[in-house]
């Protein structure tokens, strides 16, 4: 597998330097180093089982070697294994067993330099937190130093409340003082506080964000090849083992309680109706935009891992620019409600948490900004093109998801998805414009022949019987007769394909299309899956 070849030479090699005082003068140089090959190969795409496989053979090729340098590769890969791999101990339990084997072999080859059992050894410092004045970032900033204050160094890491509790910024910063001086200097630019916190509670936030990062990623929009994201990468393994230093000097502390079981449906219920009951809320008039509370707590609760209490410019952006237009499938016309909604609730939501007169400005300008951007999201068919399979539904359907899905299921069956559509070009009547079939519009009755015709051209159909599946097409579309998609689902549920299936209800149209309706129902009632023989 090359790029598990690729992963195992990036490890291999480098760890010659580990024998060289020059490079590696100390146990925190180690560290660093194998935190920053773990980093590597987490960064080019492997995690998970492939990063598993590619660390056990790691750990094989040093464990055969019985050098110094494979010696002291797997004493620090032992102390700074990446989290989140093979159970809580990931790699470090088979590393430091390989590296007892191998220990006596080593101590012939030349020993191992004193920092060897200096890995790990780590006392934490103080800790301090600073919440943004929003409260949608947390920068966390814990101290440590080897034996005799030697080396001391500080994990820095942003927790983005926003997405999932994650850590989205994550370094280890060796400069003592530099860094505190960074987050009071924000903290008065804010008119906020660094609050200092106790070593087990910042290491469970610490945990907290590291996992929710292994679980989620980046958040959308966030690009997974800057140096932001490699320093991330390369301060993980380290991270993760100051993490669990500083959450070991407490009890085990109970699993939390996810988001989710914080808001079930009464609760949410409630929360909108206190909104609506508010003065932001009673400017909302139509019905569509008095159901969108409930739509923009499940984004923040399913979608995002974050409090829909939570205001401020992040989750905005995240709102208006990766969420609604790309997960809200509604007709166009709740793209006219979104921005008063939206103006509304982030001013309810000041209100509510007493948001100073600044922050409160700096806010709704920002808001603005994100609505123009909004709007030309929106009118982007293409980012979420199954809206357009819903145009024609009352806002007591479009607007509930239960009833939502089996819509777009009926109808992505009559007529193909956008990618799905791969037949060629249509000429405009004036000659004007050609369109590709995947740009099409679901919503247009013509244009809904079209897909259909273009689709059975592409399989070599006869003109002569396009008229029986337009015909049919339509009738799954609109659910009338009802008879027309029951019977498809049956096909469906007993393995045949959909153009097997339409085949057989356009060859049912064109038998019984001369006679009444209860002709035409009987005879789909008799479409059964074929028997096997």
């Amino acid at each position: 597998m090359p790029r598990l070849s690729a992963a195992y030479d990036a490890f291999i090699e480098p760890m010659a330097s580990l024998t060289d005082p020059a490079q590696v003068p100390d146990a925190y140089s180690a560290e660093i180093m194998v935190s920053v090959l773990v980093g590597m190969v987490f960064q080019a795409g492997l995690d998970g089982d492939l990063l598993t496989t590619a660390l056990f053979d790691v750990v094989d090729k040093l464990a055969r070697g019985g050098l110094a340098h494979d010696y002291l590769g797997l004493r620090t890969l032992a102390v700074v294994g990446p989290p989140g791999i093979s159970g809580p101990a990931g790699i470090s339990g088979p590393a430091a067993r390989a590296a007892e084997r191998i220990a006596a072999a080593a101590e012939r080859a030349g020993g191992a330099p004193a920092w060897a059992g200096q890995l790990g050894q780590v006392t934490p410092g103080a800790c301090v937190v600073l919440a943004d004045a929003y409260g949608e970032t947390q920068t966390l900033l814990c101290e440590f130093a080897y034996a005799d204050g030697a080396r001391a160094h500080q994990v820095w890491a942003v927790l983005d409340a926003t997405w999932h509790g994650g850590v989205v910024a994550l370094t280890i910063a060796d400069e003592p003082g530099q860094a505190r001086q960074l987050l009071d200097t924000q903290a008065h630019r804010d008119g906020t506080s660094v609050r200092e916190i106790p070593a087990p509670e910042a290491g469970r936030r610490l945990q907290a964000g590291i996992d929710a990062f292994l679980r989620h990623g980046q958040p959308p929009g966030t690009g997974q090849k800057d140096d932001a994201y490699g320093d991330l990468c390369a301060a993980l393994s380290v991270a993760w083992h100051r993490a669990v230093t500083l959450a070991g000097t407490a009890d085990p502390q109970p699993a939390p309680i996810g988001l989710a079981a914080l808001w079930p449906q009464d609760v949410r219920l409630r929360v909108t109706e206190e909104f609506l009951a508010s003065p932001q809320g009673r400017e909302l008039q139509s019905p569509a935009a008095r159901k969108l509370p409930l739509l923009l707590i499940a984004a923040c609760v399913g979608q995002l891992g974050c409090d829909p209490l939570v205001t401020g410019p992040l989750l905005l952006e995240r709102i208006l620019l990766w969420v609604l237009p790309v997960t809200v499938t509604a007709p166009d016309r709740y793209g006219t409600e979104i921005p008063p909604f939206m103006r509304a609730w982030t001013r309810w939501l000041a209100d509510r948490h007493g948001l100073p007169q600044r922050h409160r400005k700096q806010l709704m300008v920002r808001l603005e900004f994100m609505l123009n951007r909004f709007a030309q999201l929106w009118a982007d068919q293409s980012i979420n093109p199954l809206r357009r399979y819903m145009q024609d539904q009352p806002d007591e359907i479009a607007t509930v998801g239960e009833l939502i899905v089996p819509i777009l299921k009926r109808r992505t069956f009559a007529v193909a998805r956008p990618e799905e559509r791969n037949y060629g070009l249509v000429d405009a009547r004036d000659g004007s414009h050609s369109r590709h079939a995947s740009e099409l519009d679901a919503a247009d009755e013509t244009d809904r022949r079209l897909i259909t015709i273009l689709g059975l051209s592409a399989r070599g159909l006869p003109q002569d019987r396009f008229d029986s599946y337009t015909a049919v097409t339509e009738q799954i579309w609109a659910d009338n007769p009802p008879e027309v998609w029951a019977a498809a689902q049956r096909m469906w549920a007993s393995g045949q394909t959909r153009d097997a299936i339409l085949d057989r209800l356009a060859g049912t149209w064109n038998k019984t299309a001369a006679q009444n309706a209860d002709s035409y129902a009987a005879a789909l009632a008799r479409l059964a899956p074929p028997r096997s023989r």
